[in-house]
């Protein structure tokens, strides 16, 4: 179902998954580089021209780069499937980088008082409620420019909401007589 075909109610409660997208890009990059340097040993093991000997006695040594290729390929994937920031009606949801399922960690939104990017971008600021002031600081960069772009009107959209649920409540208290 479409997002804009739900209920007003029910649109708010939707999850939005952030991952770590302009990460992967460098890991799915050193895959290419460690190809093209297996290609290059193995050419070098080649007498093409029959003119000289060739570099390299071995022409396997051009597999050496395979296992580099294989991880760097699987953690380009593993960034670009899986999530980094997840908000879901119960909160944010944060993955680190290793062990995201042993290490995640949950901001419930009963505990957050105001969610904010950073002037420059880089970070989203989380206000925790408490009695001194507590902030969590989350990085954006390994976000996409138009994730980041997303997350901006993700962040605007929840303040929006806030706002109208807490005119909602002030409006539905009664008044007390004085």
């Amino acid at each position: 179902m479409h997002a804009n075909a739900l209920p007003k109610a029910e649109r708010g409660s939707q999850e939005i998954r952030f991952t770590r997208n302009a990460q992967a890009v460098h890991f799915f990059v050193l895959a290419l580089v460690f190809f093209c340097v297996g290609i290059a040993l193995y050419c070098l093991s080649l007498d093409l021209w029959k003119t000289q000997e060739p570099l390299l006695k071995q022409s396997w040594y051009g597999l050496l780069t395979l296992p580099f290729i294989g991880l760097s390929v699987w953690a380009g994937v593993h960034l670009a499937k899986h999530a980094y920031m997840i908000f879901s009606p119960i909160g944010i949801e944060i993955f680190p980088f290793f062990y995201p399922s042993k290490n995640m960690q949950v901001l419930y939104w009963q505990e957050v008082e105001d969610v904010a990017i950073t002037p420059d971008g880089k970070m989203l600021e989380v206000t925790l409620l408490s009695e001194g002031e507590n902030k969590i600081f989350i990085a954006t960069e390994p976000l996409r420019s138009k994730s980041r772009d997303l997350l901006g009107k993700t962040i605007d959209g929840i303040r929006t909401q806030r706002e109208e649920s807490k005119a909602r409540m002030e409006q539905s208290e009664p008044s007390v007589p004085s």
